[in-house]
């Protein structure tokens, strides 16, 4: 590699701790910051891409239980229904 991009790619280094005057990058830091830069950026557009995918899925799961009776759940909005209370 060319001296001017080594020193370019070890000069990101975002994991510094120490004050700004005693900073100095090292390629370690600088491949670690690569790393986790591809790999936000890959997790970010395979997030994307799989919450604007399309996909139909049917599940038919049938109850096995012994228990007669079944328990039914009603959500019902009623939007013009005058609230007396």
């Amino acid at each position: 590699m060319a001296p001017r991009m080594r020193q370019v790619m070890s000069s990101l280094d975002m994991y510094r701790k120490v004050p700004v005057d005693l900073m100095e990058g090292s390629k370690r830091g600088s491949l670690l910051s690569y790393v986790v830069l591809f790999t936000m950026a890959t997790l970010f557009l395979l997030e994307t891409r799989a919450f604007f995918t399309k996909s139909l899925v049917a599940n038919l799961a049938l109850d096995r239980s012994d228990d007669p009776r079944i328990r039914l759940n009603f959500n019902i909005t009623m939007l013009d229904l005058k609230c007396d209370w």
